[in-house]
């Protein structure tokens, strides 16, 4: 169940403090994909958006495969999906991209921007120690998204778990590959 009433942006180091500890809360006990699953909902939550990925980049570097994607209150199968022309091409070069308001105009080629009347975006990546792009967090509201350094922080930690996950998970799928093969 999705509480949206007590979801204000964090404003100040105590809500912050409160959002943090409940993204962990409801996540620290899940791995893998059930892991990404509960993240995005988490973060639909404390941040207060429609829709949040978890995505991961395929063979060729303008396609993503999402990781988990939660869109409007569930989550839903995940989706490969081009990102060129789009707010994600630019996320794995910058720290954190963010689109407050206008996002439609600014991306008129995307057009699930326009179908789900989206007006705000923002995104930070997730890499591995010697910083290769893992993949990224986008959250997309249909509202205009106010931005302060705790957002920031907040997504800083969970990107670090999120890297963490993701080579867990490499190194798991290398051993079974292992074991499994000659």
């Amino acid at each position: 169940m999705n509480n949206r009433e007590d979801s204000a942006h964090i404003s100040d180091p105590q809500q912050f403090v409160t959002k943090l500890r409940r993204v962990i809360d409801n996540t620290s006990s899940a791995i893998g994909n059930e892991y990404f699953r509960c993240l995005a909902e988490q973060l639909s939550e404390a941040f207060n958006v429609e829709y949040v990925t978890i995505a991961e980049p395929v063979s060729s570097s303008s396609r993503m495969r999402t990781l988990a994607y939660y869109y409007r209150d569930s989550i839903v199968p995940n989706i490969e999906y081009e990102s060129l022309d789009t707010p994600c091409e630019n996320v794995s070069k910058n720290e954190i991209t963010f689109y407050p308001h206008n996002l439609q105009s600014l991306f008129p080629k995307d057009e699930f921007l326009a179908e789900i009347n989206a007006e705000s975006y923002l995104a930070m990546p997730f890499k591995a120690s010697d910083g290769q792009h893992l993949g990224h967090i986008c959250l997309i509201s249909t509202q205009p998204m106010d931005r302060n350094i705790y957002d920031e922080y907040l997504l800083k930690i969970i990107c670090a778990r999120l890297s963490a996950e993701c080579i867990r998970m490499q190194a798991e799928q290398q051993l079974i590959h292992n074991a499994t093969h000659d």
